[in-house]
């Protein structure tokens, strides 16, 4: 969640620059809700590639320079800022290459595809969750043909693309797919903030909440093995044991079914459940199911 924050708000000061306004360090730490000494490393380390000007206090991009980045390559940085702090021996170039995504470039960033916020629906049901959100305000809305009452809403998440809220619906954490949410609206009854709450969100690796997880362990043909021992790809991942063949045996934890069935059906037929049976059951069941459509 940290990442998605800092690549929200660097796309954004990007964005503010190359449109040619000026700002202040005190400003975007007020717009951040942070502090001047994150947004002064901001401009200082993360965006030390830019060609800042820094006069009379105020930050703004050389002359030259504006209007030169469209919101496509905003996007594209993004999906990719934090690698400064991953990769810390990288340069300026380097990153100014990426930047370029011009045919001379040697370097092509492919993202996710976003959904669109400037659509006026969208937009105006995202500015109503903000402000229910910031106020801690109780909201009601329909979802997949449902009434929710009174739910707690904390958060609204970016992932895959994809924008999510997050919400106590009674005692339980919860995420709805925001786009899907109709006829929101303020129930003007406050709720307690609990940060522990929010603190789970952040923490969490995805967009699936719960404190009751469990195991599945899973077996990887030694065809792809060496795409999950290059990243995670199933929740939580981790590697117990690499065999003789060169097949992995990997464990994963997750919140429901549904978090990691259309992982495994993705990389079929190279990947095998070993535990829960419940679950490869479930899998050749869906199999089953499709051959007989």
């Amino acid at each position: 969640m940290a990442d998605i924050k800092l690549a929200e708000r660097l796309a954004n000061i990007m964005g503010t620059l190359y449109s040619g306004e000026s700002t202040t360090i005190k400003a975007l730490s007020e717009k951040f809700n942070t502090s001047e000494r994150t947004i002064h490393r901001d401009i200082t380390e993360r965006l030390s590639f830019l060609p800042i000007i820094k006069t009379d206090g105020k930050l703004l991009l050389d002359s030259q320079t504006i209007g030169q980045l469209n919101k496509k390559i905003i996007q594209n940085f993004a999906a990719i800022c934090g690698i400064r702090d991953l990769f810390p021996s990288l340069d300026d170039a380097f990153l100014q290459s990426i930047m370029a995504q011009n045919q001379d470039s040697a370097y092509l960033v492919k993202s996710h595809k976003y959904e669109d916020l400037a659509d006026p629906i969208l937009k105006q049901l995202f500015l109503k969750l903000e402000k229910s959100i910031t106020k801690k305000e109780k909201i009601h809305f329909y979802y997949k043909a449902k009434d929710y009452q009174n739910v707690k809403p904390y958060k609204l998440i970016s992932s895959k693309g994809l924008w999510y809220l997050a919400a106590l619906d009674g005692n339980k954490l919860k995420t709805f797919h925001a786009s899907q949410l109709s006829s929101v609206w303020p129930t003007g009854k406050l709720f307690e903030h609990k940060h522990a709450i929010e603190r789970h969100i952040e923490d969490s690796e995805s967009i699936w909440f719960s404190d009751k997880k469990f195991e599945v362990t899973v077996q990887v043909n030694s065809e792809v093995a060496s795409y999950f021992l290059r990243r995670s790809l199933l929740p939580e991942q981790e590697l117990i044991k690499t065999c003789d063949d060169g097949n992995l045996i990997l464990s994963s934890k997750v919140a429901d079914d549904k978090q990691i069935l259309p992982l495994i059906k993705y990389w079929m037929p190279y990947l095998k459940i070993i535990s829960p049976s419940r679950l490869d059951e479930k899998v050749k069941i869906s199999i089953q199911n499709y051959l007989n459509w």
